[in-house]
C-alpha cells in the first residue's frame, strides 16, 4: 500500500440523483433497494479540494445510486470526487471509506454522470471549424 494522503476537508454534494440504469441477477446481494453488478474496470478517481488529486482505482461494482472502489488510497466520508473512465465523467460524494487487507474500498453515490465525451469533444471541434461561426480573419 502506497502512502499517501487525502485531504481532511470535506465539500458536500447534494442528495443522489439516480443515473445509471442497469439489470443484474440479484442473488447473492444484501437487503439492498438497488441491484449490484460487478465488474473489474480502472478509472481515475480526483478529489476535489482545489487541489485536485487523482488517484488510480478500479470499479469493483455499480448500481443506480453508485458505486464501489477499490484504492490504495484511503478518501474520506463526505469529500467530493470526480470519477473519470473511456468516455464519461461522474460527480460523486464518499459515502464509506473501509481497509481491506493492503487496500480500501470506497463507496461513491453519484449525482451527475456525462456520457459520449468524445462525440461532444468532436462536435466542438467540428463547430469551431465552421467558417460561418468563425469567419477567417475574425
Amino acid at each position: 500500500m502506497r502512502g499517501c494522503c487525502f485531504l481532511q476537508k470535506r465539500i458536500q454534494i447534494p442528495h443522489l440523483a439516480k443515473v445509471l440504469r442497469h439489470s443484474a441477477d440479484n442473488t447473492d446481494m444484501e437487503q439492498r433497494a438497488e441491484v449490484r453488478i460487478a465488474i473489474d474496470r480502472p478509472v481515475a478517481v480526483v478529489v476535489l479540494d482545489g487541489k485536485e488529486i487523482r488517484e488510480t482505482a478500479r470499479v469493483r461494482n455499480v448500481s443506480p445510486a453508485g458505486l464501489q472502489l477499490v484504492s490504495d488510497c484511503a478518501i474520506p466520508t463526505g469529500t467530493a470526487i470526480k470519477i473519470e473512465l473511456d468516455n464519461a465523467l461522474a460527480l460523486g460524494e464518499v459515502i464509506y471509506c473501509r481497509s481491506e487487507g493492503d487496500h480500501f474500498v470506497l463507496g461513491a453515490r453519484l449525482e451527475h454522470v456525462l456520457n459520449g465525451l468524445a462525440e461532444l469533444q468532436r462536435k466542438l471541434l467540428e463547430f469551431a471549424q465552421d467558417p460561418m461561426v468563425n469567419p477567417p480573419g475574425y
